[in-house]
C-alpha cells in the first residue's frame, strides 16, 4: 500500500488493486470523487508507481488560476506576449517533460483552454503563448474534479471530445463515511504527523466511537482537521470524547438519541410471528440456511445478515442500518420481529479485540 494512502478496507483495497493496474500503463486517468478524500493522493501514488516516477510530477488546481492567465500557465510564454511578461516562461507541459502532469479541478478550464489543451493532448507538442515556435513534450496527464464531469459535459461547459481524452480509465475515490473501519488507522497516521509540541497519548476507545458517528461530508481532510483539534484540546492526555468538536459531539448525541428508540420493547419469545421479509443486499459474508421454504430461508438469511451487521458495528444500530441499506425505523421494526436486543452485542464485543472477530466483522 501507497506510504499516504491509508486503508484496510474492501473499498480502498480495490481502488489501490486498479491504481496498480493502471499505473504500469501511460493512458490518461481520471480521479473522481468528493472534495477532500484524497484525489491527488491518487495520482501520487499513480505516478510514483509508473515508469515515470523518476520524472517530475506537478499539480496544478485549475480553479486557482484566472481565466486570462490559465493558457500561460499551462502552456507557457514568450518574451513580450502580453504586457509583464518580461521573459520566456515555460508551463507546465514543457516543465513537466518524462513525469506527470495532475489536472485538479479541470472544469474550471476555460472553453478557450479546453480547445488548447486537446489539441496538445491529441499532437503532443505545444507554441507557447505569443511564439510561433513548436515544442515537443512528454507527460502523462492525470485529472480530477470534485464535480460530476459527465453533468458538465451535457451541459455544454465541458467539451465532450476533451471529456473522451482524459477519462480514458476514470477511478473514484470512495468517501470516508463509505469506509468507516478505516478512520482508526486514519486516526493513528494523523497522530503520527502532530507537531511533536502537541503530540497526545493516544486516543480513546469511546473517542474512536463517536467519530464512527459523524458523517464527514468533509471527508479524510475534515478528520485530520478534527484530530489537529483534538490534540490542541487534550494538552498531552489522550484524546477523550470531550476533546472533540461540536459537530462530531452533535452526530454522537443523536446517534444516541437514535439508539434509544422510546417504546421499543425486546422479547424473548422465540416464537413471535414474523411478516413477509425482505432480503436485503449486505456487504457481509453470512450462513444462510438451506432448509424449509423459500419464504423461511428468507427470513432466517435476513436475521443473520442482521446479527451479522450487529455484531461487526458492536450493537449500534446506527451504523447497523446504514451497512444494511435500511432506515432507522426500519432495522428497528426487524429488531423487534426477530426479538433481537442490539445491546446483547454491545456487551459481548466490549472485551473482544480485533484478531478474535471473524474476517467478515473485521473486513466489512
Amino acid at each position: 500500500m501507497h506510504k499516504e494512502i491509508i486503508g484496510r478496507s474492501q473499498a480502498m483495497g480495490h481502488l489501490l488493486e486498479e491504481v496498480q493496474r493502471v499505473a504500469a500503463t501511460d493512458v490518461s486517468v481520471f480521479v473522481g470523487g468528493e472534495s477532500g478524500v484524497g484525489k491527488e493522493l491518487v495520482a501520487r501514488a499513480l505516478h510514483q508507481w509508473s515508469r515515470r516516477r523518476d520524472g517530475p510530477f506537478l499539480a496544478v488546481n485549475c480553479g486557482a488560476i484566472s481565466e486570462g492567465l490559465q493558457d500561460s500557465e499551462l502552456f507557457g510564454h514568450e518574451k513580450g506576449a502580453f504586457t509583464g511578461a518580461q521573459q520566456r516562461h515555460r508551463g507546465v507541459f514543457e516543465r513537466a517533460a518524462g513525469g506527470t502532469i495532475f489536472l485538479d479541478e479541470v472544469c474550471e478550464l476555460s472553453p478557450a483552454t479546453q480547445v488548447r489543451l486537446l489539441r496538445i493532448l491529441q499532437e503532443r507538442q505545444l507554441t507557447r503563448v505569443g511564439g510561433d515556435e513548436t515544442v515537443p513534450v512528454d507527460f502523462r496527464v492525470i485529472s480530477a474534479t470534485n464535480r460530476d464531469i459527465r453533468a458538465e459535459v451535457s451541459s455544454g461547459r465541458f467539451r465532450e471530445d476533451l471529456f473522451y481524452r482524459l477519462v480514458v480509465f476514470p477511478l473514484v475515490v470512495p468517501p470516508l463515511r463509505a469506509r468507516l473501519e478505516d478512520i482508526p488507522a486514519l486516526v493513528d497516521h494523523f497522530l503520527a504527523r502532530c507537531d511533536a509540541r502537541a503530540a497526545v497519548a493516544g486516543i480513546l476507545p469511546e473517542a474512536l466511537d463517536a467519530l464512527r458517528l459523524h458523517g464527514w461530508p468533509g471527508n479524510v481532510r475534515e478528520l485530520e482537521n478534527v484530530i489537529k483539534h483534538a490534540t490542541v484540546m487534550a494538552g498531552g492526555d489522550p484524546i477523550g470524547v470531550e476533546h472533540l468538536p461540536p459537530d462530531v459531539l452533535a452526530s454522537r448525541e443523536q446517534s444516541a438519541s437514535d439508539d434509544a428508540a422510546p417504546g421499543q420493547s425486546w422479547s424473548t419469545d422465540a416464537s413471535a410471528p414474523m411478516d413477509s421479509p425482505l432480503l436485503v443486499d449486505v456487504p457481509l459474508t453470512v450462513r444462510i440456511p438451506v432448509e424449509g421454504s423459500s419464504q423461511e430461508m428468507l427470513a432466517r438469511a435476513e436475521r443473520e445478515a442482521i446479527l451479522a451487521t450487529l455484531l461487526a458495528t458492536s450493537g449500534r444500530v446506527v451504523l447497523a442500518a446504514r451497512r444494511l441499506g435500511l432506515s432507522r425505523a426500519t432495522l428497528y421494526r426487524r429488531l423487534k420481529k426477530y426479538n433481537i436486543d442490539p445491546q446483547q452485542f454491545r456487551e459481548a464485543t466490549e472485551e473482544m479485540k480485533e484478531s478474535d472477530l471473524p474476517r467478515w466483522a473485521v473486513d466489512s
